[in-house]
């Protein structure tokens, strides 16, 4: 038995059969509906691809956000070392950021196959309804003409049926007709005429359908029939080659991902920065860089007898050699904020306190710190310390590599030395500082002491922002519903933040969320679908009214002269950075307030029905926002320009989640 060699794939088409079945009565719909399933195969290719690329695209933005905020995090919570756990994590977490980089020609490539597949789909579905129409015409006509054809055949035989009906009955029979009475031999004649007529008629459209009938056989069906078979074809090869370019794409970013996670050019691999954390050598430099606190509640206390009941005054103490050495931390400016005097020396040396008022400053500045003199006792004694000009310098880290020392300039090493980031609220910066958990007491952040929540005569305003109800990005929950109310009820208010409500109304809903800021219902409007500009003003105003009364404004006062001379630079993109660095180096709280707060005012600034732009509201807000105190116009021109500023640059320097679905 010899092989047979099977037939290709367009030579299947040229059999008998289905070139029977491209010719038969059926063959339009069965090609018609076939082309269909391929347009509707096609349409759900294009909406697979299209929802694939919206969700890379929404996955890449929210990766970025998450990777920012965990840096962000990592630098405002912590000092990175070199070889330590956060160094690694931090690398570790920016291979996102690659991964990232390496979507995005993938996402442009998918967005362009989606619109490829969705042109596809509305071309081949106009050619499939004007190919159907023709076929559907050939048809109609055809069957147009046979149905004309049977009425002339029906006709033509009831006629004949007529005749001899009269032929078969009695021939001295009448008929009474409308020209009057008629013989049979009479109506014989008259059928016979008509059955002529008839039968010509009949003969004529018979011929007339099957004509029409063979050439929508032999030439309009083979035509259209081939005509759909190549649109098929065309539809489904076109498909395959955006499949075919789906698979590369797919593979081409699984290949450059596994390139990043593993570099082949010899680079770190994430796998290999993670196991190379030293942990040693992580709390090697953490205890070593660490500032060490006298805890004065740890000093005994010496007995000494009052000369009232016959005691003797005490001699000044004094420190023989033998007493323990004081260990000092590298951090001078840690040591002196906590009491702890900067070191004098790296030996240990021990030191007299000198108490005679004759002791002057030019015999102090005299002294060296390397003399050393006798006491009358035979005890050694170091040079006295009048000066911060006679300490010796204060030492520093010792490293083996000397390219490490670049890496404790900063907790951000891409940044200026500079930029320290968001910080977290320290409470163990002031020792008196009570817990903010506790509603009695709240620490007055501009005076350093502290306030019962009677004096401040409420729970909400003129609190420090750590002391309110926060969300898990230390933003007031009252600040973020007051900016929903506004956003929500005032879209077609104009002159939001400029104009203010009835006084006595304010002060009466002010009093109320000041005394239970927990129940934010109370800023909600009374009727909800029918809101007045008043309440919008209300709202507004009371936003303002916050801000206003922080203990600190929320640029801090140590950084107000900072963003006063970023704003009076000539160059914009100098003043962004150098905005963008103070921005970075607020505390958590003030950070994510200040995100917020500005994305609500650029919102505001883009509706037209407002007319507020970013000139007029940072006017209204510049001295809520900064505070202090500005006189003249030029002073006042600088501080408006500082929140202006902001709000134009705050797009790029926060990440804002309805920009990320637009």
């Amino acid at each position: 038995m010899s092989d047979q060699v099977p037939p290709s794939s367009p030579a299947l088409l040229e059999e008998d059969k289905i070139k029977e079945i491209l010719v038969s009565d059926s063959s339009f719909s069965i090609l018609a509906q076939r082309l269909k399933q391929s347009i509707r195969a096609c349409e759900e290719f294009s909406s697979f691809i299209s929802r694939k690329c919206h969700a890379e695209q929404k996955y890449s933005k929210e990766i970025g956000r998450i990777v920012n905020h965990c840096d962000h995090s990592i630098v405002s919570n912590n000092v990175i070392v070199g070889g330590s756990f956060i160094e690694s994590l931090k690398k570790v977490i920016h291979f996102d950021e690659k991964v990232n980089g390496v979507k995005d020609p993938y996402i442009t490539a998918l967005q362009t196959m989606a619109d490829q597949l969705e042109a596809l789909v509305q071309h081949f579905t106009m050619l499939r309804k004007q190919l159907k129409e023709r076929g559907n015409k050939a048809e109609k006509e055809v069957m147009d003409a046979i149905s004309m054809a049977k009425k002339a055949r029906n006709r033509y035989f009831n006629l004949c049926t007529e005749l001899e009906k009269v032929r078969s009955a009695d021939k001295n029979q009448t008929k009474i007709t409308l020209q009057g009475r008629k013989t049979n031999s009479q109506q014989d004649e008259d059928l016979k005429i008509k059955i002529k007529d008839a039968e010509d008629d009949y003969n004529k459209k018979a011929n007339a359908s099957q004509r029409l009938k063979n050439s929508l056989i032999t030439r309009e069906r083979p035509k259209i029939a081939n005509q759909f078979k190549n649109l098929i074809i065309e539809l489904d090869y076109a498909m395959q080659i955006q499949l075919q370019k789906y698979s590369i794409y797919t593979e081409s970013l699984v290949v450059g991902m596994g390139n990043q996670i593993n570099p082949i050019n010899g680079s770190d691999s994430m796998k290999k920065i993670a196991t190379n954390v030293d942990l040693e050598k992580n709390l090697y430099y953490y205890l070593k860089g660490s500032t060490q606190r006298k805890n004065e509640s740890l000093e005994p206390v010496e007995f000494k007898r009052h000369p009232i009941v016959g005691g003797v005054l005490p001699k000044p103490a004094t420190k023989s050699s033998t007493s323990k050495p004081r260990n000092f931390s590298t951090n001078s400016k840690a040591a002196t904020s906590s009491g702890v005097p900067p070191p004098v020396s790296s030996q240990n040396l021990s030191v007299t306190p000198i108490h005679n008022s004759t002791f002057n400053d030019s015999t102090k500045g005299n002294l060296k710190a390397s003399e050393i003199s006798t006491g009358g006792n035979g005890q050694q004694y170091s040079s006295l310390i009048s000066s911060k000009s006679t300490l010796p310098p204060i030492p520093t880290l010792d490293m083996e590599d000397p390219s490490l020392a670049k890496s404790y300039n900063s907790l951000d090493p891409g940044r200026s030395p500079q930029l320290k980031g968001p910080r977290p609220f320290d409470s163990d910066h002031n020792d008196s500082t009570a817990s903010f958990g506790d509603n009695s007491m709240n620490f007055d952040s501009t005076n350093g002491y502290m306030l019962s929540t009677d004096s401040l005569g409420g729970h909400l305003f003129g609190l420090p922002l750590e002391a309110l109800d926060l969300n898990e990005e230390a933003v007031p929950l009252f600040v973020i519903k007051c900016i929903e109310l506004i956003e929500k009820y005032g879209s077609n208010t104009e002159g939001i933040y400029r104009l203010s409500p009835n006084k006595a109304t304010f002060d009466e809903l002010k009093h109320a969320i000041n005394m239970n800021p927990q129940n934010l219902s109370l800023l909600e409007p009374k009727n909800p679908n029918n809101v007045s500009s008043e309440y919008v003003y209300m709202i507004s105003s009371l936003l303002k009214r916050f801000f206003a009364s922080l203990p600190e404004p929320l640029l801090t006062n140590e950084q107000r002269d900072y963003y006063l001379q970023a704003a009076e630079l000539s160059d914009k993109m100098e003043r962004q950075t150098k905005v963008h660095q103070l921005i970075f180096e607020l505390p958590d709280s003030n950070y994510f307030t200040l995100r917020d707060l500005l994305g609500h005012l650029r919102r505001l600034s883009q509706l037209p029905t407002v007319r507020m732009d970013s000139k007029n509201l940072s006017i209204v807000w510049a001295n809520n926002l900064l505070g202090g105190d500005f006189d003249s116009k030029e002073e006042l021109e600088i501080q408006s320009r500082v929140v202006e500023d902001l709000i134009e640059f705050a797009p790029s320097i926060f990440t804002y989640e309805d920009e990320e679905g637009e």
